[in-house]
């Protein structure tokens, strides 16, 4: 086995958890200086990671699934990580 990289940092991290008039959703954010400007968003109930920055929202096939996103609840939860994504 070889280590290829190896790096240290500090990152910030948030936990939120929102409420639809359905559902509930969890999640962790982790901003971090290694994935070229985009977030670690982490759904808790899933247990599914994306990496993520507001300009992603339009792209929905890449997180709605993977963060376990109902449908009702799209546009609800795609106000709140673009809001959330912007402070990177």
């Amino acid at each position: 086995m070889e280590i290829l990289l190896e790096e240290k940092e500090t990152p910030i991290v948030y936990y939120y958890c929102i409420a639809t008039d359905d559902c509930r959703y969890d999640f962790s954010i982790i901003y971090s200086n290694m994935f070229c400007g985009k977030a670690m968003v982490i759904s808790i109930q899933t247990g599914n990671m994306v990496l993520l920055c507001s300009d992603d929202m339009e792209d929905e096939e890449l997180w709605i699934e993977k963060l376990g996103i109902k449908m009702l609840d799209i546009v609800k939860c795609k106000a709140f990580l673009q809001l959330v994504l912007q402070q990177i």
